[in-house]
């Protein structure tokens, strides 16, 4: 039962996209774009609806499932998968400090505290689900301090950031600052990478529709394409809530 929730939440972290208005940004100047960056993490939040494609592959399958995202908060989200001829397949939510999944074709209503779904993840995959959202988030875990050194590109600045062995890269347009790219690399073997791509303007923001996230020690990778994303009022409570089969009671996260 592992792997359908972890799957679940992975995906439903991967979806809190990005969003900054198009600053003005000094050409040429790495130190006062890497500032820009770093103010698009203080905004806050805004609820939004999102529906698209999610492009699936592990080491021993390929999926492709449609998907419904609600989103108010970063500690509050939902999204609902569908199949073919709108079939549910599966929903997910993470609720404040509590998080749950539902596989109804596999009989699979799995909930609790989220430091319980941390640790499945932790066991599935090596990772704890914290690093896990902030990996495959819109916004890449914080990088704060000085960067190593900013290589320039054609359109776009690399800044890398080394911790031990440890190197990771922000890859940030040099026009607007958006973030565009993410990698971390652990000694010779890169652990994670991120794309974004496809921005368009939302509500007067820009927002990416494409994202694209490979884990190679993890043997997974999502692509994901946005058809919708819109602004939206906080959502009814019976959103939170997971629906189970009378007599039937959710099993914890283990």
């Amino acid at each position: 039962m592992k792997q359908p929730a972890v799957f679940l939440l992975l995906l439903v972290a991967a979806l809190a996209l990005r969003c900054s208005h198009a600053p003005v940004v000094p050409p040429g100047d790495p130190a006062a774009l890497w500032r820009t960056v770093q103010a698009g993490y203080d905004r806050p939040d805004v609820p939004f609806v999102a529906e698209g494609t999610a492009g699936i592959e592990s080491r021993n399958a390929s999926h492709s499932v449609d998907f419904a995202l609600r989103w108010e908060s970063a500690s509050r989200f939902r999204i609902d998968l569908t199949g073919p001829f709108g079939i549910a397949l599966a929903s997910a939510a993470l609720v404040d400090t509590l998080a749950w999944v539902s596989v109804p074709l596999r009989g699979t209503y799995l909930a609790g505290p989220l430091a319980l779904a941390d640790s499945a993840a932790a066991a599935s995959l090596n990772l704890s689900l914290d690093r896990i959202v902030r990996a495959v988030s819109g916004l890449p875990p914080r990088q704060d301090g000085e960067f190593l050194r900013a290589e320039r590109g054609l359109k776009a600045f690399d800044f890398q950031f080394r911790n031990g062995d440890t190197i990771r890269t922000f890859t940030v347009d040099g026009r607007c600052a958006d973030i565009t790219g993410y990698r971390v690399r652990i000694s010779d073997s890169i652990w994670a990478e991120l794309h974004y791509g496809d921005f368009r303007v939302v509500d007067g923001a820009r927002r990416p529709h494409r994202v694209k996230l490979s884990s190679p020690t993890a043997g997974m990778a999502l692509d994901l394409a946005f058809d919708r994303i819109e602004p939206a009022k906080p959502f009814p409570a019976g959103v939170w809530r997971q629906s189970v089969p009378d007599g039937l009671s959710p099993q914890r996260f283990k």
